[in-house]
């Protein structure tokens, strides 16, 4: 019997950002697809580490890679199907994002499942933080599987949905909190916030049982709200240093150390913050009289402003939802900066959301924006 599903329309949303490798060679820890390797580090980032794990993603990539060197994928087979828990794990990442090995996505799950229900393997328990690890790949393949290509994006199987809410809610049970399982729980309580009639699946009693995911979600949001309260006491202090100083931006730093401050002779209580170079140089005209022209952006620059400027054209205005950015424009940052912005609710049409990344050029992070605004501003 095929799974019930509900359909409704969610429209075009962002989940998934992967920057393709434009080199000409590419063997990052032994693997020659690039983009199977960005998967890679994707799941691994997403379901194997708490959300309070502060560790950079070049830091991340450096040990993936490493660790993907050393061992390659008919050792890592063998040692799952003699029953090394670290190996189950190990083989469903490869096998889920087809890095070294041909993308099996039944048989990720299946080595997962070994080791989220089996307390024993080989008569050896399951190590509980390798355990909660396989539960959150779980959590994060059903997400992914709610949705089919002979169905498209537009069509939800509300099981699948259930199934990673619930593998999420047992990882929140079982103390582990990976970015991924806030994602799921955030997405189902938005869906069930909904008044929307075609939603209704998603406000039935076996979602609401998921207490622990709940709890886990309202608790990241009571976090959120006293660091943004904390943030905001910060730029009422010095509002130059954690706002992008070019108009329109709106891309806020979480810390100081975010934006780029201009290293020209400028008095400090004026002084501008960035997000970006293309921002500081948008900008150039406005804080010019206050600056010198051979100031810089940071003191990694080594460009002046003045130069930066000189010739610069601006390019055209893109089509509505439209994208005018190059590949490098989309390329991952790995400095750790983590930046800000407000974007229109895309789900309940009302008030706004915020959008952060340490990995998310600035430049796109407002391409988002601006589609997601143009999407709003069509339904409307």
């Amino acid at each position: 019997m095929p799974a019930r599903r509900t359909r409704f329309n969610l429209g075009t949303s962002l989940e998934h950002i992967a920057a393709p490798h434009t080199g000409e060679s590419f063997n990052w820890g032994g693997v020659d697809d690039p983009n199977a390797f960005t998967e890679y580090c994707s799941l691994r980032a997403n379901c194997c580490f708490s959300y309070k794990d502060n560790t950079t993603l070049n830091d991340r990539i450096s040990v993936f890679s490493g660790e993907l060197n050393a061992r390659n994928r008919q050792q890592v087979l063998a040692g799952a199907a003699a029953g090394i828990a670290a190996d189950c794990l190990e083989a469903g990442l490869r096998l889920w994002t087809g890095c070294t090995v041909k993308k099996d996505v039944n048989r990720a799950m299946e080595w997962w499942l070994r080791i989220s229900t089996d307390t024993q393997l080989n008569g050896l328990p399951v190590p509980k933080n390798i355990m909660v690890r396989a539960i959150a790949c779980l959590a994060n393949s059903q997400w992914e599987l709610r949705i089919t290509p002979e169905d498209g994006p537009d069509v939800w199987n509300i099981d699948s949905v259930y199934r990673a809410g619930g593998f999420a809610d047992t990882c929140c049970s079982l103390g582990f909190v990976p970015p991924c399982v806030l994602f799921i729980g955030t997405r189902i309580l938005d869906l069930q916030a909904q008044p929307n009639a075609a939603l209704q699946g998603f406000r039935h009693p076996r979602f609401s049982a998921l207490t622990f995911l709940r709890e886990a979600v309202k608790r990241r949001g009571l976090e959120v709200e006293k660091e943004s309260k904390r943030r905001d006491e910060k730029i009422e202090k010095a509002p130059n240093a954690y706002i992008c100083a070019a108009p329109g931006c709106g891309i806020e730093g979480t810390r100081k150390s975010a934006l780029l401050r201009c290293s020209g002779k400028c008095p400090m209580d004026i002084k501008p913050s960035y997000c970006s170079k293309e921002c500081q140089r948008a900008h150039w005209k406005t804080h010019k009289p206050a600056c010198k022209p051979s100031a810089a952006v940071d003191s990694a620059t080594t460009e002046p402003i003045g130069s930066q400027t000189t010739g610069a054209s601006v390019p055209p205005e893109p089509e509505p939802g439209t994208s005018r950015l190059s590949d490098e424009d989309m390329q991952l940052r790995t400095d750790g900066r983590e930046v800000r912005m407000k974007v229109p609710n895309i789900l309940s049409n009302e008030g706004k959301a915020t959008i952060s990344s340490k990995t998310l050029p600035p430049e796109f992070m407002k391409e988002i924006r601006d589609m997601i605004e143009h999407e709003v501003s069509v339904r409307r």
